[in-house]
């Protein structure tokens, strides 16, 4: 279960390890690459859902009701990174990775204490878990 805490860890450093061999756009995880990679096979994995949407993906077709959920879900194809740390430069692709990164510089700890003997904890913030696999979420 080391893979989850590494997982976590990319939220904090940053490091985006999985590169499209096509294009070169690169992602933090390979769910995010295997998404991307449908810009250019032309595959459309998402089944129709029967709520009126507004806001299509070109890269995949993919629809959307609102355009923020469009514009969030547009990153995983273009690799685009606007939130930037103004301490280490490091970037992500949307607010809230930005901030979890955040707390390495502060020693912030935003996770409340639980009383049972937690196993795993992130070096970079601290947090503590009981579960490895929650070292991700």
């Amino acid at each position: 279960y080391q893979k989850y805490l590494t997982a976590h860890r990319r939220i904090h450093t940053g490091e985006r390890p999985y590169g499209c061999e096509i294009c070169g756009a690169k992602f933090n995880d390979k769910s995010n690459l295997k998404a991307h990679k449908i810009i250019h096979t032309g595959e459309k994995p998402f089944k129709q859902v029967t709520r009126t949407e507004k806001f299509e993906c070109e890269f995949c077709r993919a629809k959307f009701i609102y355009q923020k959920y469009l514009t969030a879900h547009r990153r995983i194809h273009t690799g685009e990174r606007p939130y930037g740390c103004e301490i280490c430069g490091a970037k992500f692709n949307d607010k809230s990775n930005l901030k979890a990164h955040k707390i390495i510089h502060t020693g912030e700890k935003p996770f409340k204490q639980v009383t049972r003997t937690e196993k795993f904890e992130c070096e970079f913030c601290r947090a503590k878990f009981i579960y490895q696999k929650y070292l991700t979420a």
